[in-house]
């Protein structure tokens, strides 16, 4: 095997890279605070995410490959249409920076993890915050929803990993 493409356009280092679900797109977050979305046939770049104003830790290809999330040094996340690069929603609430997320089984909510301690679900339609989880006594940087969407686990700073259940009669779930 060799290199069968060589992405250039970003002007910092390069922290996360993530397929579309169908293979046929590649996302790249970066420190230079934006998301370039690839052709990953051509090489080809599509469009530039940004937005954010510090660097892009994480990003997350929604299953249908519709919309991307990215997560910020800047506290934020973001919903993004995946077909031409439109911001479609800013999630604000963490006081630090957003060091991880991923959509559900469904794509219907958002779980973004956070410097500050704090995991929190967030309704990916409305942008609204559904619930935060507070708990661990550092960054939280990592978490996993599992398969049936009910439950999610956190990795945190502290040295802990955590299973969390969700309220199973909340409205929306």
């Amino acid at each position: 095997g060799g290199m069968l493409r060589d992405l250039q356009g970003h002007r910092l280092a390069v922290l996360r890279i993530g397929w579309s679900s169908d293979g046929a797109r590649l996302a790249s977050a970066s420190a230079d605070n934006t998301v370039k979305v690839w052709n990953a046939d051509t090489g080809e770049e599509q469009f530039t995410l940004a937005g954010h104003i510090g660097r892009v830790t994480r990003l997350d290809w929604s299953s249908g490959g519709d919309r991307i999330a990215t997560a910020s040094a800047d506290g934020t996340a973001k919903i993004w249409d995946a077909a031409d690069g439109t911001l479609l929603r800013t999630l604000f609430g963490h006081e630090k920076a957003v060091r991880a997320l991923e959509w559900s089984p469904g794509d219907n909510r958002l779980i973004t993890a956070s410097d500050d301690g704090t995991s929190r679900i967030w309704y990916t339609e409305s942008g609204g915050q559904l619930l935060t989880f507070t708990g661990h006594t550092a960054p939280v940087t990592a978490m996993d929803w599992s398969p049936d969407g009910q439950w999610f686990a956190t990795g945190s700073d502290d040295g802990t990993a955590r299973i969390w259940q969700i309220w199973k009669n909340a409205a929306g779930l």
